[in-house]
């Protein structure tokens, strides 16, 4: 898709990225500005010349099964499902005793085991961070 269909589509809610972006960056609009997230980070995103004339996409979240996550949990991986609320809720494993801690990165030292329901272990919509 063209820039100005791109931009449409953040009108519209959905988060888009340029189709030679390699860092799995996207870009979406939340509180009327626009950001840029990565696997690094985000920020405020602002165009540049090369986007006016790249090629875009809409960016669809890659979804996960609980038993990937438990895979990266493994590896040290941070995780959160889609349909949690806040962004700043995820879940990762201690690293010393293995427990699966439920954390908000918002607020220091809330951490709390995390209790696991069915629609948890069943759900597709897993997030890694």
């Amino acid at each position: 898709m063209k820039f100005w269909q791109a931009m449409k589509a953040l009108e519209d809610g959905q988060h888009v990225r340029r189709k030679d972006w390699k860092d799995n960056g996207k870009i979406y609009k939340a509180s009327e500005k626009i950001f840029y997230e990565n696997d690094i980070g985000r920020g405020n995103w602002f165009p540049t010349l090369n986007d006016f004339f790249s090629e875009w996409e809409i960016y669809e979240e890659p979804r996960l099964t609980f038993s990937q996550v438990v895979k990266g949990l493994k590896d040290g991986k941070k995780f959160r499902r889609k349909s949690w609320n806040f962004e700043e809720c995820y879940i990762h494993a201690h690293r010393d005793t293995g427990e699966i801690i439920f954390s908000e990165a918002n607020r220091l030292g809330m951490h709390s085991p995390f209790n696991f329901c069915l629609q948890d272990l069943e759900a597709d919509d897993w997030i890694q961070l």
